[in-house]
């Protein structure tokens, strides 16, 4: 199996656990409880595939990007709202620890 497939079979059946666990994350922290999650889904699944991409190909500096990205952002929203930044911090922690993982399955299969 090349590492195209492998690439895209760790992302894809990392991206099937994530939804569960960051609809528990939204449901548990966010204030917007709205039923529409598309937007944030679709959002979720671009940030991971760009750090899991960074770090399978060895552009270990895509982190340093992802947290810039991020706080620039929500930069206004953070400083003003204890819930959001609790939200905010635990979901990318969350969304960050995913990725590591991705990368560590990556790095380790043999195939």
């Amino acid at each position: 199996m090349n590492n195209y497939a492998k690439f895209l079979i760790v992302l894809c059946a990392g991206e099937l656990l994530a939804i569960p666990v960051f609809y528990g994350v939204r449901s548990w922290l966010s204030k917007n409880k709205s039923t529409d999650l598309v937007k944030p889904i679709v959002m979720g699944i671009l940030e991971r595939s760009v750090l899991f991409f960074g770090l399978a190909t060895g552009a270990s500096q895509v982190l340093i990007l992802f947290g810039t990205l991020k706080i620039g952002s929500m930069f206004n929203d953070i400083k003003t709202d204890k819930k959001t930044s609790d939200y905010f911090l635990i979901g990318n922690l969350v969304s960050v620890l995913m990725v590591l993982l991705y990368s560590f399955i990556f790095s380790k299969w043999k195939i």
